[in-house]
């Protein structure tokens, strides 16, 4: 057998030259995790990408097993709760000061939500997810139609 032959290893912060590691230390990057690094807005930007994300993926699992409808619903009973609870908390009427327009609302909103679940449960996640960011297509369009603003 020949020569005993070692693997370089990788250099860590404790192998490396002291003036390396002091100006790492003053730059803060031993103790300090990447995402500190990056302002307020961005960091709920991507937590926000990433929940919309891990709903999605949890609404497709779901769709294996339960019917579109059930997950809106179930959804819907979370969020009339969480809801319920904060105008609460807020001390302001529930239902505003136009009902009309609340209602209004909702029933968009349900559709809107039926329509992207049922497309998450019968089509693959990317293609659903193209067709949800659509959203500002068609409010320009709609806008333009029904508010005539320019496009």
């Amino acid at each position: 057998m020949g020569p005993r032959q070692t693997v370089p290893r990788t250099p860590t912060l404790n192998r490396l030259p002291s003036t390396v590691y002091r100006t790492l230390l003053d730059w803060g990057m031993p103790h300090r995790r990447f995402w500190e690094f990056l302002p307020t807005g961005v960091r709920f930007m991507l937590a926000s990408a990433f929940f919309f994300s891990l709903m999605s993926m949890l609404v497709k699992l779901a769709g294996r097993g339960l019917p579109s409808q059930e997950i809106v619903l179930a959804r819907a009973i979370v969020s009339l709760a969480l809801s319920y609870a904060l105008v609460k908390r807020a001390g302001v009427s529930p239902w505003g000061v136009r009902r009309w327009i609340l209602v209004v609302r909702g029933l968009l909103g349900f559709a809107a939500l039926s329509c992207f679940y049922f497309a998450l449960t019968r089509l693959p996640i990317a293609e659903a997810t193209v067709l949800h960011y659509t959203n500002p297509l068609w409010t320009a369009l709609l806008a333009a139609v029904f508010l005539r603003e320019r496009l």
